[in-house]
């Protein structure tokens, strides 16, 4: 599974000039890969760091599922809904 993402500009706009591929087996290996590569995310949980991006991106309190893949899922859908992310 690959998912390409793109940046944001301070003003809330897609860059789409500013993309990051992500891969992994599944959803959950895609958000740690995303994790590993934000210096904001060292030692938060998988759950804080999707409930901090969604809140960055201006959608806070966003309710995921508890279970760490499908919420992983979730997040991920919920990044492509709103154009900041598409599979590969």
């Amino acid at each position: 599974m690959k998912i390409k993402m793109y940046g944001m500009a301070p003003d809330g706009e897609i860059v789409r000039d500013d993309a990051e591929v992500f891969e992994g087996s599944d959803a959950q290996e895609i958000v740690q890969a995303m994790m590993a590569t934000t210096p904001l995310a060292n030692g938060q949980t998988e759950a804080a760091f999707m409930r901090d991006v969604l809140a960055r991106i201006g959608h806070p309190g966003h309710k995921l599922p508890t279970e760490p893949i499908p919420a992983c899922e979730a997040f991920l859908g919920l990044l492509q809904d709103y154009g900041l992310a598409e599979e590969m």
